[in-house]
């Protein structure tokens, strides 16, 4: 609320403008850095899900996977209404439990656990290995992939691994890379540039990777 917002390709200008309309976007099928610019104050709330996280708050989620990123979301007919009366709330606290409170109300049992194991594996092996023991085709695996994460599981391997970097820094950049399964410093230093347009050397040493901002790496 009480904001503008441009978006451009790999860039998202918001500028301060009293009783702007409400908006509300989903962010989900990115890969490569986006700048988030702000000019002025924004009264804004992020929701950050996890893996399968909007499985289990929103139904047929994949019609939100199939858009473009900061594409509008939506998902129930009271959402904007509610959303309103979080991001007017007198304090901070107000508002988190406000937000916690509409999302439990959508709170959905499913039974996932199967791609809950298959993402497991997938840290530890590779794609044609979980498909094998899984039992079931790599094709399949692929669709089962995009229909829950919106994403391909060569896709998400690949994000995972660097997220695990990232998760778990440390200064030699070689052991860095081995153990979270790159082939060699190559391929290491490819995935790095791909996701932050930074060699490794320069993005290690720059991030402050104790933030609780979680813009920084989704």
């Amino acid at each position: 609320m009480d904001s503008e917002v441009r978006i451009e390709k790999d860039h998202l200008i918001s500028n301060y403008k009293k009783d702007a309309e409400f908006i509300s976007t989903i962010t989900c099928n990115y890969s490569k850095p986006i700048k988030i610019e702000y000019h002025g104050k924004v009264n804004e709330v992020t929701v950050y899900f996890k893996p399968l996280g909007l499985n289990y708050f929103v139904n047929d989620i994949k019609r939100f996977y199939k858009k473009k990123n900061f594409s509008a979301f939506l998902p129930e007919n009271d959402f904007r209404k509610q959303m309103e009366i979080v991001l007017t709330k007198n304090t901070l606290e107000e508002s988190i439990e406000c937000l916690e409170m509409y999302w439990l109300s959508q709170f959905q049992r499913i039974n996932i656990e199967k791609i809950e194991l298959i993402l497991t594996l997938l840290n530890k092996m590779s794609v044609q290995e979980v498909s094998e023991k899984i039992g079931i085709s790599r094709q399949y695996l692929h669709k089962i992939f995009k229909l829950y994460l919106g994403k391909t599981p060569s896709e998400y391997k690949r994000i995972q691994r660097f997220r695990n970097t990232v998760d778990f820094p440390q200064s030699d950049l070689t052991q860095l890379g081995l153990q979270n399964m790159y082939y060699d410093q190559s391929h290491f230093i490819k995935d790095v540039l791909h996701f932050t347009n930074t060699l490794p050397k320069i993005f290690f040493k720059t991030i402050e990777f104790k933030t609780t901002n979680p813009w920084l790496i989704i």
